[in-house]
């Protein structure tokens, strides 16, 4: 049994103990408001992470643990677990072509989580039904973007936006749907498949 874990850092280590951005830093010590979750969201965080990995090595599961901004290959695990939110999930999935994933969020109170559908609490019961064929796999259709010169984009589960470089300028585009031709003048075209209507599109006005 073999498991790759994308998780992602929290704001909090980011930009605080990493980047250590003067501004973020400053805030923290005056403990405004405007940051006033991000060390309580750090936390849990970290210790949902850790309870993973608890998890894992006793459920004697051998585990790659990779952050999210780094490319993986899934041929080397059985499953993808992502341990963060929707961005650490839709990340993820960029990488992952026939493997499962599984999407936890490791601050439920904190972070929205629409692909996440376990916190750690139900993530030993979860791996135990999977194993036992008890949880059915869900296939989500995702869009890809093929380029004039035959490259393709990554299959990605939100969405796509063609517009032009100059978000003050118009955007002339064609499209094609059922061998006719309509042409168009606009801000640009927003496409997204199904799962990414849940998000940015729907606030938009899309209906799912």
């Amino acid at each position: 049994k073999l498991a790759i874990v994308v998780y992602k850092k929290s704001s909090y280590e980011l930009y605080a103990k990493e980047k250590e951005d003067s501004r973020f830093v400053h805030l923290l010590k005056e403990e405004h408001f405007s940051v006033n979750q991000f060390i309580p969201s750090h936390k849990a965080h970290k210790a949902s992470l850790e309870k993973v990995k608890k998890i894992l090595e006793q459920r004697n599961i051998e585990s790659k643990f990779i952050y999210r901004a780094r490319k993986f290959n899934e041929d080397w695990a059985d499953i993808i677990i992502t341990v963060g939110g929707d961005g650490t999930f839709l990340e993820a999935a960029r990488h992952v072509y026939e493997k499962p994933m599984l999407g936890l969020n490791s601050d439920p109170i904190r972070s929205v989580g629409m692909y996440c559908g376990i916190d750690v609490t139900a993530l030993d019961k979860t791996l135990s039904d999977i194993e036992l064929n008890k949880i059915p796999l869900h296939k989500l259709s995702r869009i890809a973007l093929a380029k004039e010169d035959g490259t393709y984009s990554k299959p990605i589960l939100n969405d796509i936006l063609v517009a032009n470089s100059n978000p003050a300028a118009t955007s002339r585009f064609i499209l094609e749907f059922h061998k006719k031709s309509y042409e168009y003048k606009s801000s640009g075209v927003w496409v997204a498949p199904a799962p990414g209507t849940t998000g940015a599109i729907r606030s938009s006005g899309a209906k799912t």
